[in-house]
């Protein structure tokens, strides 16, 4: 998604809810079990934004561990 060149610049809050909506596009075949490459501008360092990332690692890690008991 893009926004206009003279947007401000982007919160934590903000990529999460875009990296949600694009998540959402992706098909359950190639969201789970496939690694996705999540690119951002600087906000995307955000301490946030970053655990927001490793909370939906660990997310899809305990899915894995569950379909393979």
């Amino acid at each position: 998604m893009l926004t206009p060149g003279n947007a401000r610049a982007n919160t934590a809050a903000d990529h999460i809810a875009v990296l949600e909506q694009v998540l959402a596009q992706i098909p359950d075949a190639h969201r789970h079990g496939t690694d996705i490459l999540i690119r951002t501008d600087s906000a995307g360092g955000a301490k946030a934004f970053l655990t927001h990332l490793r909370h939906l690692r660990r997310r899809r890690r305990s899915r894995t561990t569950r379909r393979a008991a």
